[in-house]
């Protein structure tokens, strides 16, 4: 049975420039934050017993905060657990990085371990 340990960091690769709104804000830079329950796991995970990380690259739509693409960078040799990360990625909400107020999207790595 798969003991469910998920680290998850990410960490911007790009940015995109944004114009100054002239908005004021509490805080007008943010980094990209990841929120994953562990019930977004595929079913297939539950009794399978293997253990790795992958790396892959998301890119974040700023006004939707969903994934509008997902490329696996360094897989963890499992295609099993490869699957699983992307789809867990691209049904992943995130909240936007910002900049001056204003979100932005841009790729972003993003470790998945298991």
């Amino acid at each position: 049975m798969l003991t469910l340990g998920l680290t998850l960091v990410i960490t911007a690769m790009s940015a995109s420039t944004v114009a100054a709104n002239g908005a004021a804000c509490s805080t007008p830079d943010t980094p990209a934050v990841v929120q994953v329950e562990p019930a977004m796991l595929p079913s297939i995970l539950t009794a399978y017993e293997e253990h790795g990380t992958d790396e892959l690259i998301v890119t974040i739509d700023p006004n939707t905060a969903r994934p509008t693409n997902v490329k696996l960078a360094q897989p963890s040799g499992d295609a099993i657990l490869d699957a699983a990360a992307m789809q867990v990625a691209r049904e992943t909400s995130f909240t936007p990085e910002t900049q001056s107020c204003s979100p932005v999207g841009g790729e972003y790595f993003y470790d998945f371990a298991f």
